[in-house]
């Protein structure tokens, strides 16, 4: 048997080989020999051959793993040689058609099918459990094998090499590929009967649709055009933060962990759509690893900009599966809810008007009031307030760090330029280095690549461009517009009159066209339109208008919505009927042009409190001349008096500090007051305030006046415009009179900059001087953040004289314990003098106090676990000093008396720990000869059993007190 299914395999591979090489006519006749195929290619005998082994391994693997999925579903070896003769022969007969295998085939769905087609008759004869072996045969190898060639590189005579290369990857991906077969399959069996057949089609197309994700500048240099790349190799886990007053921060695989419902809000382009489509793409693997809680759930998607109204779950389902002639069997998405199965998956409510918002919500307050423990999801821009009357949670995506960046810029590259071979691996490696190292030394760019779609414009064009990079936002939405408008076809020489029907249009037409369409649909309010409505409206503008003056008598409207869709790389149909932009941040770009080009100053008035034109009249400042930037200023703060809306203040905040001219300081002032009064922000505020960005940093100084509270909020504005000019700002509550939580938030701030930043704004300088302020008494608290920022900077002896005569230290160590600076810290050794020492916080490691040699009384109280903290202490032959210890911890797992080896002159020992698991191994304190007092306070639990301790832990010390209670 096992000879039998390598050759069924053999025969697919070489039909997949054919599949592969479609576009070539190197391949007009049937590939036979793998060898001669690779020689035909253009590879030299010893690299054809390299090639025809590699071939062999993937069939010796797939055909493997094969046996172990089927080799014992059927009984008797007859019954089941005739199966598998009969697959093998019905795939030889597709092999030589190559009509049918290239014109047909673009999915497993059809390959199974075209497959299936050739021995419908002799099958008729077949038993039900054979006709079932035999259909899971051909869907195993129609979708192992259309999911493998999809991760090959596209076909050149180069790829076959890559291909060798690379041998180790694409035994990594099939061996991916087949483990996510069966992991299909095994979940499949667990499922009611009734539904599996269903449930398993549905699972793989959403896997087929939501997979995939568009990168931007996916196209360039690719002779098919293909700008779509699996979810898993371009996702990159970003960060977010819950809207509440506790500001509590997690990955977004965590945001099922304690909520049912949650809202994912985010600006554009911040990662909100790729994320749902993770969520869905997970669920529908059953990868409950990866997002938690969603383990054995269906993911139902409804992406509002497209839905049908009202909103009809099963409607939503058959959008997936319809087209393959299968619809929703009734019954079963009831049988989903009531079984808590379903992850309901809400995308853009930005994108709808708020009638339907308002549908949207009375619907999922409906179903989450029958169906309580389903899960619910909704994305949406951060401009969208709106609250529903059930129990849910918001949180917002944070922008990118610089770690999250890195990883992007490598994701992109590996997707983009590595996948299709389109540039050598070492030149891909050099092009990564460099742009990273760019983003990093660059403040403007590192701004802009905070945003994973800028990101990736970021990436595309530092290719294009030969690394030359624009560094302001509307410069590089600009670039980006030529290169997917035009450069991509003057770089690869294509002629527009090669598409038969189509016009061939310059980048101005096609800018223009856009343009006027843009602003068409903003004012519609829609970010999609019916393809109908684009054919009436294009119509009217090549009637109306000279856009395309020299052959509007030849060409129709939907001609040029043909040609736009194809070759404007900005317009696409994602589904028939339905028109939309890759992305709506290119629609909110381009009908600027055309609104100043208007004079249509009055819309920006119009739409300031439409969350969906924010973009577009920030956009339109940086355009506009000083005489309309004031004029229209001065609408914004008369709306905002007129109608008590700070709205109109934050627009106009935005407008001029994006202005390139503003010659009215009068009107400037106006609105300076009035952000002035929105200072300290309430925390419901934060998001929307924060959207006025830099123009906001004049007003966000601490003041003597605040409570903490209002620090921390302020601190958090800071945190969320994130920018470097805000580093002065940062400092004053470093230095101010907020609390330690303050002082430690602002320091955490600090230490997200690059050292070259901190050099530049004298950070290390400042700090060493309100370090030095707070050295005017006897005693100091500080934090690790200050510490290792300020490293090893260099201090006056006159100064050094002053820390010296600090006793006593209170030293809050952070949650990084590496940081840029470690082993740099050179100035706690200053503070070598104190006697009294208190160190709290997450406490990681007490190395440091080898530098202190005179400690009499240590205290360390920390919330984390301090089991190898306390373990460490007995190798420190420093704290020989120490008379009193005092230990405070939430966790403690161990504690010998051999920990305090290093305190010989110890005199009172207290240890408070609330952890029920602590594990006491005390034999006697005979080891400490001066040892007065020592208190053990614990959980109830054990209090009992240490009570009977008492005499042994005395040892021959009868003097020692021993008190023990219990932690309440």
């Amino acid at each position: 048997m096992e000879k039998m299914i390598i050759g069924i395999f053999g025969v697919t591979f070489r039909m997949l080989l054919r599949y592969w090489a479609k576009d070539s006519k190197v391949l007009s006749a049937n590939i036979v020999d793998v060898e001669q195929f690779a020689q035909q290619c253009g590879l030299k005998i010893w690299e054809a051959k390299k090639f025809n082994r590699t071939i062999e391994d993937f069939i010796d693997t797939t055909a493997e793993n094969f046996i172990e999925e089927f080799g014992s579903q059927i009984e008797g070896e007859k019954r089941k040689t005739a199966i598998f003769q009969q697959i093998q022969e019905d795939i030889e007969k597709i092999s030589i058609s190559d009509v049918k295998l290239i014109s047909a085939v673009s999915n497993p769905e059809d390959l199974r099918n075209l497959i299936m087609e050739q021995s419908k008759k002799e099958r008729e004869s077949w038993s039900d459990v054979e006709i079932g072996t035999y259909t899971n045969c051909v869907r195993y190898i129609s979708k192992a094998g259309m999911e493998f060639v999809s991760k090959l590189p596209n076909f050149t005579p180069k790829a076959l090499e890559v291909i060798v290369k690379r041998q180790e990857e694409y035994h990594q991906e099939l061996y991916n590929i087949l483990t996510d077969i069966h992991s299909m399959t095994s979940l499949m069996k667990s499922i009611d009967t009734t539904y599996r057949e269903y449930e398993s089609l549905y699972r793989e197309k959403v896997i087929e649709k939501y997979s995939k994700v568009e990168l931007i500048g996916s196209g360039i240099n690719n002779a098919r055009n293909v700008t779509r790349y699996d979810i898993s190799s371009a996702y990159v886990e970003l960060s977010c933060v819950n809207e509440n007053e506790y500001e509590e921060e997690i990955e977004l695989s965590q945001v099922f962990s304690y909520n049912n419902v949650v809202w994912i809000k985010g600006e554009a382009g911040s990662g909100k759509t790729t994320f749902l489509q993770w969520i869905a793409v997970c669920a529908a693997k059953n990868e409950y690893q990866k997002i938690e809680n969603i383990r054995n759930t269906i993911p139902i998607i409804v992406e509002l900009r497209n839905t049908r109204w009202p909103i009809d779950l099963q409607d939503a389902v058959n959008r997936i599966t319809s087209v393959y002639g299968n619809n929703c069997p009734d019954g079963w998405i009831m049988d989903l809810l009531e079984r808590k199965r379903v992850v309901l998956l809400f995308d853009g409510l930005d994108e709808i008007n708020q009638a339907k918002r308002s549908d949207v919500y009375s619907f999922v307050e409906d179903i989450v009031e029958r169906y309580p423990d389903i899960k619910v999801l909704l994305t949406a821009r951060n401009s969208v307030k709106d609250c529903m009357n059930c129990e849910s949670v918001d949180y917002e995506i944070l922008p990118m760090r610089i770690d999250s960046i890195k990883k992007f810029i490598v994701y992109w590259h590996r997707s983009v330029l590595r996948k299709d071979a389109i540039e050598k691996d070492r030149e891909i490696d050099r092009l990564q280095y460099n742009l990273k190292n760019k983003i990093v030394e660059s403040p403007p760019l590192k701004a802009l690549a905070k945003n994973p779609l800028l990101c990736a414009m970021i990436c595309a064009l530092n290719y294009v461009n030969n690394e030359q990079l624009p560094e302001g936002k509307m410069e590089l939405y600009e670039k980006c517009c030529e290169m997917l408008m035009d450069a991509r076809d003057n770089q690869r020489k294509i002629d527009g009159n090669i598409y038969e029907h189509l016009l061939n249009l310059n980048y101005e037409n096609k800018r223009k066209i856009l343009e006027e369409l843009s602003y068409w649909m903003m004012n519609g309010n829609v970010s999609s339109e019916k393809r109908d409505n684009v054919i009436k409206y294009l119509n009217h503008l090549i009637e109306d208008t000279n856009i395309l003056s020299d052959k509007k008598n030849e060409y129709s409207a939907e001609d040029v919505l043909n040609y736009m869709i194809d070759r404007s790389g900005i317009i696409r149909e994602p589904e028939e009927g339905t028109i939309d932009f890759i992305h709506k941040t290119f629609m909110e770009f381009l009908a600027v042009k055309t609104i100043c080009r208007n004079c249509d100053w009055n819309v920006l008035v119009r739409e300031a409190c439409n969350s969906n034109w924010k973009e577009t009249i920030i956009m339109c400042f940086r355009e506009m001349g000083k005489e309309n930037v004031s004029h229209v200023l001065k609408k914004l703060v008369f709306e905002n008096e007129f109608r008590g809306d700070d709205r109109y203040i934050l627009i106009a905040s935005l407008g001029a500090s994006n202005a390139i001219f503003l010659s009215s300081s009068d009107i400037k002032e106006q609105i300076d007051k009035k952000i002035k009064k929105m200072i300290p922000p309430r925390q419901s505020d934060l998001s929307e305030i924060a959207q006025a960005g830099t123009y906001l940093l004049p007003f966000l100084k601490d003041s003597r006046h605040y409570s903490n509270d209002e620090k921390q909020r302020c601190l958090n504005l800071i945190d969320r415009i994130g920018t470097e000019e805000a580093i002065p700002d940062i400092l004053s509550y470093v230095e101010g009179n907020g609390n330690i939580s303050v002082k430690k938030y602002a320091l955490d701030m600090l230490s997200g900059f690059q050292n070259s930043i901190l050099e530049e704004y004298n950070v290390r300088e400042q700090l060493v001087k309100i370090l030095l302020d707070l050295t005017s008494e006897d005693s100091i608290v500080i934090c690790e953040g200050m510490i290792n920022i300020i490293g090893n900077e260099k201090i006056l002896d006159k100064d050094i004289e002053r820390i010296e005569k600090v006793k006593a230290l209170h030293f809050i160590c952070g949650v990084q314990e590496e940081s840029m600076y470690i082993g740099e810290t050179d100035i706690l050794w200053y503070f070598k003098g104190c006697r009294k020492v208190t160190l709290s916080g997450n406490i990681q490691n007490v190395r440091f106090l080898k530098q202190f040699a005179y400690i009499t009384n240590l205290t360390i109280k920390s919330d984390s676990d301090l089991s190898e903290v306390i373990e460490n202490l007995r190798s420190n032959k420093s704290l020989i000093s120490v008379k009193n210890l005092y230990i405070e911890a939430a966790h403690l797992g161990y504690f010998y008396e051999q920990d305090l080896y290093s305190m010989k002159n110890i005199e009172t020992f207290e240890l408070h720990c609330a952890d029920k698991n602590l594990e006491l191994n005390i034999d006697n304190f005979d080891c400490f000869p001066k040892l007065k007092k020592v208190v053990i306070e614990v959980n109830d639990n054990l209090v009992k059993d240490i009570c009977i301790q008492i005499p042994v832990w005395r040892g021959k010390n009868d003097d020692l007190e021993i008190v023990v209670g219990n932690i309440l």
